[in-house]
């Protein structure tokens, strides 16, 4: 079946202006039911297509504007006047309505919003950038140019200055040259004159007494005045002081510290306040000591045996000493909580070990002056040391082992009393022969002989228990 369109198909013109598409007996001719020619059925399918086509308008519409294309020999070729929609009644409203649209639209393309306002035009926007652009680069220029004169009055003016410091400079280098020559010339007229003097006789470089103004306040009657003052109440304060004498606070004071070489202090807490017997006891036993040690400190310190026991805490807080801590000016300083030591405790006892001729040396407890105690040593061959009573500086175990046992321990945690033995054996089973020897050598060297050179051996209990309190390294054997 040949065919130029699908119009020509079913014989109809295209610009038919009815609106709808019959078909007017091809699609009966060519069924394959009716049509037994074996071209019928795809002619039957170009028919279906061609109908389906020109039976929708929007189809329909599409396929007309291809019909710009003519045929030739068979063969379309496209023309060069292209199809007019207008020109086909069928599609006029169509035209018409969609020309109607693209005109409103491109209206409202040029216009802003709901208003109407008009756009401005492309070359006006891009005058407008180009005066900008221009307006601020004049703008710039200006401020450069400002900028250069600002910093060439700046430069002019620090030059004017360094110029003037220099000749104040070379002036100054020179008034000092004549000066350095004057005072030299004044040194040799001085060291002239100091030789004339000196060969009349002069001995002395000090100056003359010559008149001035007296010194009214700091003299040796108001010293005197303050002395006994302070004498009679040593805790008298310097406001009283001042009123009663009429002499200011820091006149006072610069008497009382540089002239009369005094200070304030607190009063020193002492664990007893020993009877006139124990002090002479005291002092009679350091006596014996020493004389027992001579100059065979060693052999003494190897044939003596003590026994001492103390309190150790599952858990003994740091002391405020040790958890002291820098801080800045101004910065608030740590706080620490008291702790009750509330918790379990163990029973630590320290015995030496048996030698023969050994020497017991007690704490003065009231186990060891029992006189069971005291018979049972006889027995046993062991000589007993003298220990003056409530002495705790001259035990060993106080003063030397058991204060740095405590000071290890402090700030630990223990959780049952095995764990705290075995810290207390780790302790002693470290330590050398030497480092018990320590402690009896210091009570010989140090402790005795301060007793005896002591004025007031109450006041030596406690501070040499402060002092050993605070010794921070082993003292060396």
């Amino acid at each position: 079946m040949t065919m130029k369109d699908d119009y020509f198909l079913f014989k109809h013109d295209h610009v038919n202006l009815s609106d709808e598409f019959h078909d007017d007996g091809p699609s009966t001719t060519y069924h394959p039911d009716k049509n037994k020619d074996p071209n019928a059925p795809n002619n039957f399918i170009v028919i279906t297509e061609a109908y389906n086509v020109l039976n929708n308008s929007s189809s329909r519409a599409l396929y007309d504007r291809t019909l710009n294309f003519e045929y030739n020999n068979g063969y379309m070729y496209r023309t060069h006047v292209p199809y007019n929609l207008r020109n086909n009644p069928r599609y006029s409203y169509y035209y018409e309505t969609s020309k109607a649209q693209g005109t409103k639209q491109q209206k409202e393309n040029s216009q802003y919003g709901v208003n109407g306002l008009n756009k401005i035009p492309n070359y006006v926007l891009i005058a407008l950038c180009f005066c900008f652009a221009l307006v601020g680069f004049v703008v710039q220029m200006m401020i450069i140019r400002k900028t250069f004169f600002i910093h060439r009055d700046k430069l002019n003016e620090r030059s004017k200055r360094l110029a003037k410091d220099l000749d104040n400079a070379k002036r100054a280098a020179d008034e000092n040259g004549n000066l350095f020559f004057r005072n030299l010339r004044l040194r040799i007229r001085w060291s002239k004159k100091w030789a004339r003097l000196f060969q009349q006789g002069r001995e002395s470089c000090e100056d003359d007494p010559r008149s001035g103004r007296p010194v009214t306040v700091v003299t040796e009657r108001n010293v005197r005045k303050i002395e006994k003052l302070v004498l009679a109440d040593r805790r008298i304060k310097l406001w009283h002081i001042t009123e009663e004498l009429q002499i200011s606070k820091e006149r006072v004071g610069e008497i009382i510290h540089e002239h009369m070489n005094m200070r304030k202090i607190s009063a020193c807490w002492v664990p007893k306040m020993l009877t006139p017997f124990d002090k002479q006891r005291r002092l009679q036993t350091s006596k014996d000591f020493l004389e027992l040690v001579g100059d065979n400190i060693d052999e003494i310190c190897d044939r003596i045996v003590t026994v001492d026991e103390t309190w150790v805490c599952q858990y003994d807080p740091e002391s405020k000493q040790e958890s002291m801590q820098w801080t800045k000016k101004g910065e608030r300083p740590p706080k620490k909580f008291k702790v009750q030591k509330h918790e379990r405790q163990s029973y630590r006892s320290d015995v030496g070990s048996y030698r023969a001729e050994c020497c017991f040396l007690q704490n003065n407890a009231s186990v060891h002056t029992a006189r069971v105690s005291r018979q049972a040593l006889k027995d046993t061959g062991f000589s007993e040391i003298d220990h003056p009573p409530y002495s705790p500086d001259l035990a060993p175990s106080d003063y030397f082992l058991f204060s740095k046992l405590k000071k290890e321990l402090r700030g630990r945690r223990f959780v049952d009393d095995n764990q705290m033995k075995m810290a207390v054996e780790s302790h002693f089973d470290c330590k050398e022969k030497e480092y018990f020897l320590g402690g009896l050598k210091l009570q010989t060297k140090i402790m005795m002989n301060k007793i005896i050179n002591s004025s007031t051996p109450t006041v030596a209990t406690a501070t040499l228990g402060k002092e050993l309190a605070n010794d921070k390294n082993d003292r060396p054997v």
